[in-house]
């Protein structure tokens, strides 16, 4: 039982860092255009470089208790406003990621 108990905390702790491969590109896409349909993210920080990282967090503390869904995208913008690149991280991302709307 203790092996048991083990193993799905390990699953649990592994689970909750996974890093997602996005199901479309935003690449290409003015951040604009994405705050339009989903609203503003919740940080946007400028990079040393002058591009900008824009960072979506979503998470539900009622899916199970001690163990909120969660997940963050993240993109790379470049001086133009548009999207370079993208990251998704979380332990839900396959549901969350879909209130991310064009």
């Amino acid at each position: 039982m203790l092996f048991g108990g083990m193993a799905l905390l390990m699953v649990l702790a592994v689970s909750s860092c996974l890093t997602y491969r996005p199901a479309r590109s935003y690449a290409g896409i003015p951040l604009k255009d994405v705050i339009a349909n989903s609203g503003e993210p919740s940080q946007i920080a400028t990079l040393a470089d002058g591009r900008a990282l824009a960072r979506y967090d979503w998470v539900d503390a009622t899916a199970s208790p001690g163990l909120p869904r969660y997940c963050r995208v993240q993109f790379i913008v470049d001086t133009k406003g548009v999207i370079e690149s993208q990251e998704m991280s979380g332990n839900d991302c396959g549901i969350l990621s879909t209130k991310l709307r064009l």
